[in-house]
């Protein structure tokens, strides 16, 4: 359900970022040497940001291959990069810092968690085991792993709550539920009414993040190719002089 969320959110910006990205292709492979043949005949020298794009345009036109095969060559190796156990960790840290990305997949990754703890204690799991077992069921490595952290502090004695706040990765939210199951002996309710939240709060970030993502796209695709249009006229702009 949360899959199909994020791709209906991500659809339509999507779309603005493949149909801009043909647009700034078209310009720079037809467009931008059509001109460049114009203002050659003119033999006057170009406005250096006319000139820059110039430049850029015959350098990629130039060595496409070889940036083609580089892109080919970086896709492949991060590919690799991230089924390894090094990259899947760092890449699952960086991703929780994305700007409105992170906190949609922290609030996901807190929400399976919760569900797994959930079933697995309702199903008479003693809690240190069910800990290692609800770990195993988040997708995200670096929230698993700081998860992981708590079983020694509950086999020492430690509340789950507390030891789940000292992980960094658990909510107030999550841990004042988890200590009012604790202290009720309802905590596999409190867990569910946990990942509830978590869900509400995915729902409420999507929607919002759907509402300022496709503005920002827009605004900030036809700004470039505003720059690229206007590069491109400001030869015509300066024939005056």
């Amino acid at each position: 359900a949360l899959r199909r969320k994020v791709y209906n959110a991500l659809m339509y910006p999507s779309a603005l970022v493949v149909i801009t990205g043909g647009v700034i292709l078209f310009l720079l492979t037809f467009v931008v040497p059509t001109f460049t043949r114009i203002y050659a005949d003119f033999g006057a020298g170009l406005p250096l940001p006319t000139q820059l794009l110039v430049t850029t345009t015959e350098w990629i036109r130039a060595t496409w291959p070889l940036l083609l095969a580089a892109i080919v060559a970086a896709g492949a190796y991060f590919a690799w990069w991230r089924r390894t156990p090094e990259g899947r960790a760092t890449l699952d840290r960086l991703i929780l810092k994305l700007p409105w990305a992170g906190p949609v997949l922290h609030r996901y990754a807190l929400a399976t968690f919760c569900r797994s703890l959930a079933a697995v204690v309702g199903g008479g799991t003693p809690v240190v085991p069910a800990l290692d077992v609800a770990a195993s069921a988040v997708s995200n490595v670096h929230v698993a792993t700081r998860v992981r952290t708590a079983i020694p502090l509950v086999v020492g004695g430690s509340s789950l709550a507390r030891a789940l706040e000292q992980t960094g990765v658990a909510t107030p939210m999550m841990v004042e539920m988890v200590a009012v199951g604790e202290t009720t002996g309802a905590l596999e309710e409190m867990l569910g009414h946990a990942a509830d939240s978590a869900d509400e709060e995915i729902d409420l970030r999507l929607s919002s993040m759907a509402a300022l993502l496709e503005p920002v796209i827009m605004a900030a695709m036809g700004l470039v190719v505003a720059t690229i249009v206007i590069m491109l006229y400001l030869p015509i702009f300066h024939l005056a002089s």
